[in-house]
């Protein structure tokens, strides 16, 4: 899409209004979720911060521009966060660590360092509130009863539980997983030692795809019976599908799609997921061997 319209007409700056699809949501104590509800909405945000200068104040090192009110509000998004990680982990979701690679790269092109991308406790806040938003769309269009877009993740079938065990077996594991606790042990206990990325990797490459389909069926990753993807309407396509059959709930007006148009949706949007993944798999690929020659 235009540079323009990403980072300026649709994307948020201080001070400015922009026009936004909210989701309220009240959780108590516990995480929660006790009522919620969405909107049309006028956005008038403060600040523009990014994931490191975050990362930098949770690490204690805030920057010059985080104001002592803005210091209130992220300790109260970190606690929270935490509480939903928490709740979400002890409830069963998958708890693996494969971290992104990244390229940095000159105005030519050509790739200046590569480094690897962990898991910030940043990310990890704004992962959590995406989570229940998307949560929330998806009870909501199911509760409407209406043709929806769903994101679901099947578990794996026998042969797939088979390989994996093969392969964790190759590493040193006489425990064979065949459940999602099982997998979340080994998880667990490789996590942050030297094994960590070869072991989470077995795991993953025995795991399905999640897909998009317009049936409702438990997400086996997240352990979400009904999920969705809401938050990203200018970057996934599927995302901003959703945004017009929420609008049609709220309207009270017929959907915009039918049950045909939304099974070719999802097929389609699955299947272009896949190629976006394998071409930026491949990109980064290319880069690091350039950088490496």
């Amino acid at each position: 899409l235009p540079r323009r319209l990403t980072t300026e007409v649709c994307s948020l700056q201080p001070l400015a209004e922009r026009l936004t699809h909210t989701v309220s949501v009240v959780l108590d104590d516990a995480g929660h979720v006790r009522r919620s509800e969405t909107f049309l909405s006028v956005i008038r945000s403060s600040a523009r911060l990014s994931y490191d200068e975050v990362q930098a104040f949770f690490d204690n090192h805030p920057g010059p521009g985080m104001a002592p009110p803005l210091q209130g509000v992220l300790a109260d998004m970190r606690h929270l966060a935490a509480v939903l990680r928490h709740k979400r982990m002890a409830e069963g979701s998958l708890d693996l660590n494969m971290p992104e690679v990244k390229c940095v790269l000159d105005g030519s092109g050509r790739p200046l360092r590569v480094f690897k991308r962990g898991s910030s406790e940043a990310y990890h806040l704004i992962e959590e509130f995406m989570l229940v938003a998307n949560c929330a769309v998806a009870r909501r269009l199911h509760g409407a009863r209406i043709p929806a877009i769903y994101r679901i993740h099947e578990p794996p079938d026998d042969a797939q539980w088979l390989k994996m065990q093969a392969d964790l077996r190759a590493l040193g594991f006489r425990v064979s997983p065949h459940s999602r606790d099982g997998v979340n042990r080994i998880a667990r206990e490789t996590a942050g030692s030297p094994r960590e990325y070869t072991v989470h990797l077995a795991i993953l490459r025995n795991l399905k795809r999640a897909v998009y389909s317009s049936k409702m069926l438990e997400h086996f990753g997240l352990l979400f019976p009904c999920y969705t993807h809401f938050t990203s309407p200018i970057r996934r396509y599927p995302d901003l599908v959703v945004h017009r059959m929420l609008l049609a709930v709220e309207a009270g007006r017929v959907p915009p799609y039918d049950a045909t148009e939304v099974r070719r949706i999802a097929e389609h949007c699955s299947e272009t997921e896949r190629n976006a993944d394998l071409a930026e798999q491949e990109s980064v690929n290319l880069k690091r061997i350039e950088y490496y020659s």
